[in-house]
C-alpha cells in the first residue's frame, strides 16, 4: 500500500508542479526582462531549475529513509512558501506591455 502512496505522491508532485509553480522561472525570464537580457535570464532560470532538480535527486533517498511516508511534507511546505512568495512579490504580467512590466518592477 505504501508503494502506491509513493507513486501517487510522485505523480501528484509532478502534476501540481508543472501546472503551478514549475513554469514560473520561464515566465519571469520571458516577460519581465528586456529583450537584450532575456537570453541570459532564461539561461540562468534553466540552470537554477536543473541544479535544484539535481539536488532533489541526490538528497531524496536519504530524506525518504529518514521521513518514510512523510517524504513529501518538506516539498509541500517548500512549494507553499514559494507560492506565497510568488503571490506577494511577483507582479501580474497578463495584458501588460513590456514597458509597463518594467516600470512596475523598477518601481519596487
Amino acid at each position: 500500500m505504501s508503494s502506491f502512496f509513493s507513486v501517487g505522491g510522485v505523480m501528484s508532485f509532478v502534476w501540481f508542479f508543472e501546472i503551478g509553480l514549475g513554469p514560473i522561472p520561464w515566465l519571469i525570464a520571458s516577460e519581465m526582462f528586456p529583450p537584450k537580457s532575456r537570453t541570459a535570464a532564461t539561461s540562468i532560470a534553466t540552470m537554477v531549475n536543473w541544479l535544484g532538480l539535481f539536488i532533489i535527486g541526490i538528497v531524496f533517498p536519504t530524506m525518504q529513509r529518514a521521513l518514510g511516508n512523510f517524504i513529501y511534507v518538506p516539498f509541500a511546505i517548500t512549494l507553499s512558501l514559494t507560492l506565497a512568495f510568488s503571490l506577494k512579490f511577483v507582479p501580474e504580467t497578463k495584458g501588460k506591455t513590456l514597458d509597463e512590466i518594467q516600470q512596475e518592477v523598477n518601481h519596487h
